[in-house]
């Protein structure tokens, strides 16, 4: 995608920016094709962290440290298996 810039370099040092980004998807997209800046509001850089596996891994947490009581470490070793 960036190479379509090369001709317009025209021997000076240019580097590609991504302005007014909506979507934190957007963001991976434009960093793996090689975008040397991204600006983008707050909400979509938070946006672009979310992951589902990260709120399942916090389910999975939350429930085990319900059932565990205070002090009891034991519970959680059976968790592990």
């Amino acid at each position: 995608m960036l190479g379509a810039y090369a001709p317009f370099s025209i021997g000076y040092k240019s580097e590609i920016i991504a302005a007014a980004v909506r979507e934190g998807s957007k963001m991976a997209q434009f960093a793996e094709a090689g975008v040397d800046s991204i600006t983008a509001g707050f909400d979509v850089y938070k946006d672009s962290f979310y992951s589902p596996y990260t709120d399942r891994g916090i389910g999975i947490f939350s429930e085990a440290w319900d059932a565990t009581e205070e002090g009891d470490v034991s519970q959680c070793k059976k968790l592990q298996k």
